[in-house]
């Protein structure tokens, strides 16, 4: 199937405990236009502007962020946006669902060792990257609400988070108020099969949603697989496993992007994160993307963990 794919870089790391992740879309833009075939549109990278404070250079980037998403939502392109840290993926959904219909109904699948449901007043850290997804459900409080704006909010019930393992007991709640669909990695390895999981995950959404995105914080995938995550978490996904899972994607007509987020290529090591991420995206969109050969696989002869890890975690 003939697709019209745009790249959106977003070199910001103001939001995450190790800033080196600001370089992740120039350093995947110059990979995928060196050593791939890649056929994608290119949109000049954004970057974060310098403001009076945080909270006002979160909510330009924020602003701009969306800008750039409705126009390529609403003319019907798919997009693969590739982060710095994840408190961007508040204006890239908010961008998706200010773009649709009233009475379109959006989904998104959330992977990520985290729920991401912080707000500045639940934060030990104050790290945005810890928040976007209480602000895409409409959660977050003053400040946070002040940096999301006040654009649409995200249907509890149209949102499935998948490879949690590490969480803050605020988050926990928040969780079991809104009655979310999670897959935390004991219920993944208790099922036996990761892309049964996901595959359910899918149908939930494909059932409900007339349309959807899907956010990976490569956080998800088990440390030896992507060395380049600066809030790395023990026993995750092997990264063959998600790839294999996430084939094919973009052949399904409600699906709109693929956002990942949290490479630091400071901390990669023989760009095995690199690797794995030209390998993701290869999967989602098939035929428009063919990465060459000579990378050889992201994963090999990795295996998949799902150890229980204790609150001691990296924290967001």
């Amino acid at each position: 199937m003939s697709q019209h794919i745009v790249f959106i870089g977003i070199a910001s790391g103001i939001g995450a405990n190790d800033p080196g992740c600001r370089y992740a879309p120039v350093r995947v833009k110059q990979a995928i236009t060196t050593q791939t075939e890649m056929d994608l549109e290119w949109h000049p990278v954004l970057h974060r502007r310098p403001g009076d404070n945080t909270s006002t250079e979160l909510t330009e980037l924020q602003e701009r962020i969306m800008r750039r998403v409705v126009p390529i939502v609403t003319r019907g392109s798919r997009f693969v946006a590739v982060d710095g840290d994840h408190s961007s993926a508040m204006g890239i959904w908010q961008g998706a669902m200010e773009a649709l219909h009233p009475n379109q109904r959006f989904g998104l699948l959330w992977l990520d060792a985290h729920p991401d449901l912080h707000s500045f007043t639940s934060s030990r850290t104050g790290n945005a990257h810890g928040m976007p997804l209480a602000a895409l459900l409409g959660q977050g409080d003053t400040q946070l609400t002040q940096i999301y704006g006040s654009g649409p909010t995200l249907d509890p019930a149209n949102l499935v988070l998948l490879g949690l393992r590490h969480w803050e007991p605020q988050e926990m709640v928040l969780i079991q108020r809104l009655k979310l669909h999670t897959y935390d990695m004991r219920a993944i390895t208790r099922s036996g099969s990761f892309n049964r999981v996901f595959q359910t995950a899918l149908e939930h959404l494909r059932s409900r949603c007339d349309c959807y995105g899907v956010s990976v914080d490569l956080d998800v995938i088990a440390p030896r697989d992507v060395p380049g995550v600066g809030s790395p978490v023990a026993a995750g996904l092997a990264a063959e496993t998600l790839i294999q899972a996430l084939r094919g994607l973009s052949e399904d007509r409600r699906f709109l992007g693929l956002e990942i987020a949290e490479y630091n290529p400071l901390l990669d090591r023989r760009q095995l994160t690199l690797r794995c991420i030209l390998e993701l995206v290869s999967s989602v969109f098939g035929d428009a993307v063919k990465p060459n050969r000579f990378l050889g696989s992201a994963s090999a002869g990795s295996r998949s963990s799902s150890r229980p890890i204790p609150n001691s975690a990296a924290r967001r």
